[in-house]
């Protein structure tokens, strides 16, 4: 597909994003993803920002799984290109840590594999979750 469809498509889904049309966000990021790797790459900081807001809307979804593995290509992919020391690794590893977070699992050191939470935290996280996710979908 062409750049610029691939910007409208992923402008677009923004837009749904943010109007709480999550289901057409994710599926807009989705085709905006296939296609912006097909033409840049997997690792082009194009294609790592709407595998990011593919992350965000599975997030805003409550499919939280989906939404870490995202954010974790994403920042896999900042890391390499970028360095692991850039601002914008380290804001990359931050959403990943979020992510993990929402999905009840708290980040280990080094941003490597998560731990399962436990306790009264973990319940209020998946309740915050599983109350934005609900938001998301009402119509």
């Amino acid at each position: 597909e062409h750049a610029e469809t691939l910007a409208s498509l992923t402008a677009l889904a923004g837009v749904k994003f943010t109007r709480a049309s999550v289901r057409e966000a994710e599926l807009l990021n989705r085709r905006a993803l296939d296609g912006r790797r097909r033409a840049l790459g997997t690792e082009h900081p194009e294609t790592l920002a709407t595998l990011e807001n593919l992350a965000a809307a599975l997030l805003a979804s409550g499919e939280l799984a989906a939404a870490e593995k995202c954010m974790r290509e994403a920042t896999a992919g900042q890391a390499k290109v970028l360095g692991v020391a850039s601002e914008h690794a380290r804001c990359r590893r931050r959403g990943a840590r979020a992510c993990a977070r929402a999905a009840g699992r708290r980040p280990v050191a080094g941003g490597g594999a998560t731990a399962p939470r436990t306790g009264r935290a973990n319940l209020r996280r998946a309740a915050r979750a599983r109350a934005h996710a609900d938001a998301a979908r009402a119509p």
